[in-house]
């Protein structure tokens, strides 16, 4: 009787796995109850797969060979492509002229430890420093411990969850605080600066999280437009000197939904207008492991593994060279760091 109502159980769920991963697959994102359905299905596929992988287990011992095959698929599509990702080689932080290295960091409402993360950022030796949720007793913090490395620097506290900061070793040769419209007004500060004689666009970015359908909409809005920004700024050219104004961009920050999602979409699929080249992720490209960056930091859900909201996307002509996720800093996001260099021709 117990293993007629195992074998029930895990019919269900190796198949229920596998509908679940199909309809998310074939919906064609928009603001709708079904593509948010698909965001989580996307988000948490990591998680079910290891439910499956324990009743694969228990399957086998049961031997029960059809059922373990077919968890057994439901385990290779929601945890295997992290097998092909550990075995990728370790590119570490490098720290040299020719790489722009960019960190960002969620602060939490402005309540990460100062101390870990500016340990951190000691370790990394970033150009560029993005913080969002930026607040609290943070200017002061910039102020007294690293404006004098990082002199040019664009911040705009709040008390709310939508504070940022930018800061740069490099002179800011533009700025514009924002480039999408919202429920409030709230700044996506795009920054410009020059790497190696080439410009390069730095966004920080913090989008909506979709804690429910309206916002899940402004959040899909939001993504659409950081799309057509990125292109259209790779996409102009200055006549005068006959080269593009800007030669690279990274948009990085707080996307609030892994890459892997439907969601994130419209930043996968846009093609530059001068090239056949995507928006990439960097972790995505050359990172090993999953790269959580957010999780519950106490009680029970703690245990569980985290998700990767936190992104370095980057287009134009760049490249990455490593992409690492750093430690516990007292926020429910840890930060990130990715180091990006200018594509040789080929």
């Amino acid at each position: 009787m117990l293993s007629r109502g195992f074998a029930f159980v895990g019919w269900a769920a190796a198949i229920g796995l596998l509908l679940a991963l199909l309809m998310a697959r074939l919906v064609d994102g928009g603001p709708t109850p079904l593509a948010f359905m698909a965001l989580l299905v996307q988000t948490f596929a990591f998680h079910a797969g290891l439910a499956v992988a324990m009743l694969l287990l228990i399957a086998l011992v049961l031997r029960r060979w059809k059922l373990g095959v077919a968890l057994l698929l439901g385990v290779l599509v929601t945890i295997g492509p992290l097998g092909l990702r550990v075995m990728r080689s370790d590119a570490t932080a490098v720290d040299d002229d020719g790489t722009l290295t960019l960190l960002s960091c969620n602060l939490c409402y402005g309540r990460a430890d100062p101390d870990r993360l500016i340990a951190w950022i000691d370790e990394i030796d970033p150009d560029v420093i993005v913080l969002q949720e930026y607040g609290g007793e943070w200017p002061e913090v910039v102020d007294a411990h690293l404006r004098e490395r990082y002199p040019h620097v664009w911040e705009e506290p709040r008390p709310d969850a939508f504070g940022q900061a930018t800061l740069s070793r490099s002179a800011l040769v533009g700025v514009t605080r924002t480039v999408w419209p919202g429920y409030w007004d709230i700044p996506s500060a795009r920054m410009t600066i020059e790497h190696e004689q080439r410009r390069v666009d730095v966004t920080n970015v913090h989008v909506y999280p979709p804690v429910g359908l309206s916002w899940f909409a402004q959040q899909g809005h939001q993504l659409a437009r950081l799309s057509v920004d990125a292109e259209k700024r790779l996409g102009e050219f200055d006549y005068s000197s006959g080269h593009r104004d800007v030669q690279g961009a990274v948009l990085i920050g707080d996307f609030n939904a892994p890459w892997g999602t439907g969601h994130m979409q419209p930043l996968k699929d846009k093609s530059l207008a001068f090239d056949t080249r995507f928006l990439w992720e960097a972790h995505e490209e050359i990172g090993r492991g999953r790269g959580t960056t957010w999780g519950p930091r106490r009680g029970v859900l703690s245990l569980a593994p985290g998700i990767r909201l936190d992104h370095a996307v980057y287009g134009g002509e760049l490249e990455p060279v490593f992409s690492v996720v750093g430690p516990d800093v007292g926020s429910d996001h840890r930060p990130i760091a990715a180091g990006f260099r200018w594509r040789s021709p080929d």
